[in-house]
């Protein structure tokens, strides 16, 4: 897989004194896919600054269906937060309705039973950013059926 990052750029806040409190998203693009990586703490201030980003950078690609589908990496997530879990119900609601979808790459024997059974049942889970892209290629080569 050719990897053409056209972007990387990481944004970080919170407060650094509570690692409880802090964020970070970096986001970046594989194979015309964009790819958030979100670390730390996904609640209220992530979701603040994740709605701005893509207000600023993604939501006209998408408006154009540019961008159909969107990984999510939650492999260094430490908490994850109602509101995390609602933003990306709504990314995956309007992904959908333009014929794509979310998938999420997260190291589901890192994360507590009940947001493993969560994120399993409502949205695609795959392992790793790679696998998520790998059904990514499937379902733009049509040998993938959408879940």
């Amino acid at each position: 897989m050719a990897e053409d990052a056209i972007k990387e750029k990481e944004i970080v806040f919170g407060r650094w004194a509570d690692s409880l409190e802090r964020s970070a998203v970096n986001y970046r693009y594989i194979d015309r896919v964009p790819i958030f990586i979100v670390t730390y703490h996904f609640g209220d201030e992530a979701v603040e600054k994740l709605k701005i980003l893509f207000a600023t950078t993604f939501d006209a690609h998408m408006s154009r269906a540019q961008y159909r589908h969107v990984v999510f990496d939650l492999n260094g997530l430490t908490i994850l937060q109602p509101s995390g879990t609602a933003l990306l119900r709504e990314l995956s609601v309007r992904l959908r309705s333009m014929g794509g979808d979310l998938f999420l790459a997260a190291n589901t024997l890192a994360m507590s039973e009940k947001d493993r059974r969560l994120l399993e049942s409502e949205f695609n889970l795959t392992g790793s950013v790679e696998d998520a892209i790998a059904r990514i290629q499937e379902l733009r080569a049509g040998k993938a059926v959408p879940v």
